[in-house]
């Protein structure tokens, strides 16, 4: 009718005659304060392992741990964790890169990375300190868990002093650890197989067609054949990545510009993907279908690949099937992937007890220096 007033929301009703509002959960009434509604989310354990297990990074669930001791206890719960890490793999920062014949090892970035990621490397420091002046050789060994493991060597005849160190370039501030140093003959220094340590066995390639496994727990050795129309011909085109579950190894093999993927789980090689690297790789060869690639590194899990073309590093991501170029070397001996840590190193609780307001708990006290 003239003279009515329709309410702003087109629902009906008149000025003189207002319908009460609605509440969020459809009934009428006075609608629920912003900090009821956040209250109602964040007090319900399963909402917030929801929402806290979608943060993204580890960096960004240590600060969601720090908002107090509930908050803390989802956060580090190891079924939580296993999830999170289900959803968001450890992330690649960077790669340390040592020259065949010149220069000390250096530290590659992995760009561009989320702005999370991005700070954590500007911040860190990448540089390995030198053990002793009089050492004649640094090799690095692994990086592992935000943890860069180095070996010393002393060259003497007819043995080799060799000191291992431990260095923490995410941990600022946290001095080199000297592990225990071996004396090994010549040629024992001088072994090198593509080997990895899986559960309590140790694999590498030994021959043209065979695996060795020896098992630490059990203290022996066996030998498991290749996988059929594999060989090891050409060692560098096979590695072997751990796999998932610390059971037993993948094997990465490349054959006429086919990337072949095998686990070996009990008894049985079985082939789980196959890559054909010139079609995600067009732009880079140019036309050139006569390019080999050599596998440089494979990454924990079978998650991503380092493979040489031409004096080009290339990195693969196995589960997005894209390929692009990191850098180009000349003179290039091995690579050392270097991932963020993990699990995330949580705050530590003082002894003083939380701080409560109304009963939920409202901040904690926690040690600011990270520790191992």
């Amino acid at each position: 009718m003239e003279g009515e007033a329709q309410s702003p929301l087109g629902l009906g009703g008149t000025g003189g005659d207002a319908q009460p509002p609605l509440r969020l959960d459809g009934t009428e009434g006075d609608a629920q304060l912003p900090s009821a509604c956040v209250s109602k989310v964040l007090d319900d354990d399963n909402l917030l392992t929801e929402i806290i297990v979608r943060v993204g990074f580890p960096t960004s669930l240590v600060r969601a741990a720090g908002v107090c001791r509930r908050w803390l206890s989802h956060a580090s719960d190891r079924a939580f964790l296993r999830r999170f890490r289900e959803l968001h793999p450890p992330t690649l920062l960077g790669f340390y890169i040592k020259g065949l014949h010149k220069g000390a090892t250096r530290f590659v970035p992995m760009l561009p990375q989320p702005p999370e990621l991005a700070a954590v490397i500007r911040r860190t420091d990448f540089r390995l300190d030198t053990y002793d002046s009089d050492t004649n050789q640094m090799l690095m060994a692994v990086c592992r868990n935000g943890s860069v493991v180095t070996s010393w060597h002393k060259v003497k005849s007819p043995r080799d002093e060799i000191a291992f160190t431990v260095q923490y370039p995410l941990c600022y501030g946290r001095d080199m650890t000297i592990l225990p140093g071996l004396s090994l003959t010549i040629e024992e220094s001088g072994l090198g197989c593509r080997a990895v340590l899986s559960g309590n066995k140790i694999y590498a390639v030994s021959s043209m067609k065979d695996i060795v496994v020896v098992d630490l727990k059990a203290s022996i050795s066996s030998t498991i054949p290749a996988p059929h129309g594999v060989d090891f011909e050409l060692l560098d085109t096979v590695m072997l990545p751990r796999a998932d579950d610390g059971s037993g190894v993948y094997l990465i093999h490349i054959k006429e510009l086919q990337l072949h993927i095998w686990l070996h789980n009990g008894d049985n090689w079985l082939l789980v993907d196959t890559i054909c690297l010139t079609e995600i790789c067009a732009d880079l060869l140019e036309d050139d279908s006569s390019v080999d690639f050599t596998i440089i590194h494979v990454g924990d899990y079978n998650e991503f690949v380092f493979l040489e073309m031409d004096q080009c590093i290339l990195y693969l991501d196995i589960k997005r099937r894209t390929l692009r170029r990191v850098s180009r070397e000349y003179d290039l001996f091995e690579i050392y992937p270097f991932m963020m840590s993990w699990p995330p190193i949580f705050p530590v609780l003082m002894d003083s007890p939380s701080r409560t307001e109304n009963g939920r708990c409202t901040s904690i006290e926690h040690n600011e220096k990270i520790k191992s």
